[in-house]
């Protein structure tokens, strides 16, 4: 498997070179400073999906969901004893340190439009809860209405909490918890807070799960229609990733169509020795349309066995495996340089193959 950052024999510099640092280069490229990430609407897709499974589920397999809401409520003294607030006031504080927190750390960062993305996802999230708890009521049938309720003394009442959508919605749009130190604890809080309102009974279990995926599907979608800031690698950060592959380059020019979102990335390199090469970036956020072909493909072909979810850097390694496994059978393809990692993008270098025609131009 090809080790990244290697360059193959041919290349410009000694195999295993990795100069960073070199004359300035003459980039012509369109970035995107904003991308609609295709996972984002992927997942608010898969989220709509899960929110009407957890409904089918209700409905179907109610006998289920309450024995398991019963176990959980078994802990609801315990739960009594080891808090020292009451269960309210704590869900209270959580519902209001979170967002405090998220937007505070969001505003110190000067993230404007994040701050109003997320603020606008937790609104949308919350009026999306409110709807659905309306039509529910509205047209709900029996057995959905009380798969979704609680009971309580004045008997069973429609539980889907709004708040909780719109903490989901608020966190979801605010960014990965990977990246922001507030997003990630407050996940936490709401996990714990969740936790105890569902053991204590104030909510329902197949309830709270609609109403997380409602903020998903808000925050997600705010993300998708807004756009997020791009993690691609242009400009200098790509030419570094050049470098490590052993280049020296000089010129790179994009040749393919910046509006065609769903193939990679092309450009034409040029090194200071004259030589030509094609450089094809792989973007991690266009990944996800792709990751969902090739799982089709392989339930077609495989069944669910396997692993059909791959991640950037393996369809990077797949790509130049193939690569090599074409020339080895005596095809005529460009010879592979290099591959490199830069930022969220993968770089594969290939031999420059001029005056070629595609094979549906031929005639």
């Amino acid at each position: 498997m090809p080790d990244l950052g290697s360059s193959a024999p041919g290349a410009d510099g000694p195999p295993g070179a990795h100069p960073e640092t070199g004359p300035p280069v003459d980039v012509v490229d369109a970035p995107a400073a904003r991308v609609h990430s295709s996972g984002d609407l992927l997942g608010a897709v898969l989220a709509v999906g899960l929110v009407a499974a957890v409904m089918l589920l209700a409905v179907f397999a109610h006998d289920t969901t309450v024995g398991v809401a019963q176990d959980v409520q078994g802990f609801a003294a315990l739960v009594r004893r080891i808090l020292v607030v009451p269960v309210a006031l704590f869900e209270n504080v959580v519902t209001i340190l979170v967002p405090v927190a998220v937007l505070a750390e969001l505003t110190v960062r000067r993230l404007g439009r994040q701050v109003l993305e997320a603020a606008v996802a937790a609104l949308l999230a919350f009026l999306l809860c409110l709807g659905l708890v309306a039509a529910l009521r509205a047209v709900g049938s029996p057995e959905l209405v009380r798969g979704l309720s609680v009971l309580r003394t004045q008997g069973w009442v429609l539980s889907v909490p709004s708040t909780l959508a719109a903490l989901s919605g608020l966190l979801t749009a605010a960014g990965p918890r990977g990246r922001r130190r507030t997003v990630a604890w407050s996940w936490n809080l709401v996990w714990v807070s969740l936790g105890v309102v569902l053991v204590t009974g104030q909510v329902s279990l197949p309830g709270s799960a609609v109403a997380l995926l409602v903020g998903r599907v808000a925050g997600l979608g705010v993300r998708y229609v807004s756009g997020v800031q791009s993690e691609r690698a242009y400009g200098d950060t790509l030419v570094d990733g050049i470098r490590r592959v052993g280049l020296a380059p000089i010129a790179l020019v994009r040749v393919d169509d910046p509006a065609d979102r769903a193939a990679p990335r092309r450009y034409d390199l040029r090194t200071a020795e004259g030589r030509r090469y094609s450089v094809t970036v792989l973007d991690g956020d266009r990944q996800a349309i792709g990751g969902l072909s090739r799982f089709w493909r392989s339930l077609r072909l495989r069944g669910i066995e396997g692993r059909s979810f791959v991640s950037l850097r393996q369809a990077a390694e797949r790509a130049a495996l193939m690569t090599y496994a074409a020339q080895a059978a005596g095809v005529r393809a460009p010879g592979l340089v290099g591959v490199a990692e830069a930022e969220d993008s993968m770089l594969l270098v290939q031999e420059h193959t001029g005056g070629a025609v595609p094979l549906d131009e031929v005639g």
